[in-house]
């Protein structure tokens, strides 16, 4: 296994505590996994949380906390991003602002690991896997399995790659589901306006509102890690679910927990870890 001196797991960043504060508990899962100290950053955002609200410990962000590790001394380092598919943050943004500071520290070995699920391995299941824990703890009552429609929804993405994410996994689940539920379907919360983006369809809003998920038992499954401006109490979902009810009373809409730290996500990430070893370091811009 790849043995760097310090890894940085590392998220979008959000304005909730409580995305951090599941950052920090999914880090420390891990670091015990792979005996190697773990910092949970993120790339934007979550630094302006008050501390307060982080039991007394500000957010750190990746670039200035990988900065002073390695103004400090560290010259072998992990990027392991929470991120399900291929997003811009870290396949454009990222990239960019890393080939500087390694141009700035030409002695360092900064790694970046791949992002959590790879959508070309139809033999992995272990994120659908848990995402049908989620939804078969949501069941309720348990004689009305049958009759339960899933939707499965992400955020949405500029990047079709990520929406492939999504449906891949849409797929696994549904798999994983069949002959306990009627019917696995999938959906966006957001897109970018305009035909270029239409991948990203169906919209929640659509999707809740249309036959055959504008009426019955609905059990969305989140496809997010943690709960924060969209997916947490009073976000942007549980606001599209409110005008889902308010069109269609008949509806009546579950919703998963987030992902989390559970043990299925410390052993994908511990796998994307341990596939650093002999993977190029990140070149410089010189």
């Amino acid at each position: 296994m790849f043995q760097p001196e310090r890894s940085f797991l590392f998220d979008n960043g959000s304005l909730r505590p409580e995305a951090t504060l599941s950052l920090r508990k999914l880090s420390e899962c891990l670091e015990e996994r792979i005996k190697c100290p773990v910092s949970p950053v993120s790339l934007l955002h979550s630094n302006a949380v008050s501390p307060s609200r982080l039991n007394g410990s500000p957010a750190q962000l990746l670039e200035p906390t990988l900065k002073a590790a390695l103004v400090d001394g560290i010259r072998s380092v992990a990027l392991l991003p929470l991120f399900f598919g291929p997003s811009n943050a870290i396949v454009e943004y990222l990239p960019k602002r890393l080939r500087t500071i390694a141009s700035t520290f030409p002695d360092a070995t900064i790694r970046q690991a791949r992002w959590v699920v790879d959508a070309a391995r139809h033999d992995d299941v272990r994120i659908a896997g848990l995402l049908a824990q989620r939804v078969r703890a949501t069941y309720e009552p348990v004689a009305t399995k049958s009759k339960t429609r899933v939707v499965l929804v992400d955020h949405g993405s500029p990047q079709p790659e990520v929406t492939a994410v999504r449906d891949h996994l849409g797929k696994q689940l549904a798999d994983l589901l069949a002959g306990e539920v009627e019917g696995v379907h999938v959906a966006s919360m957001e897109r970018r306006p305009g035909p270029r983006f239409a991948f990203n369809e169906p919209l929640l809003i659509d999707r809740l509102t249309t036959p055959p998920c504008d009426r019955g038992d609905i059990i969305l499954a989140l496809q997010f890690f943690s709960s924060g401006r969209h997916a947490g109490t009073a976000g942007d979902i549980a606001a599209i679910c409110n005008e889902a009810r308010r069109r269609c009373p008949a509806l009546r809409i579950r919703v998963t927990e987030p992902l989390g730290h559970a043990d299925a996500l410390v052993d994908v990430l511990t796998d994307r870890f341990s596939e650093l070893r002999g993977a190029p370091a990140i070149p410089g811009n010189a």
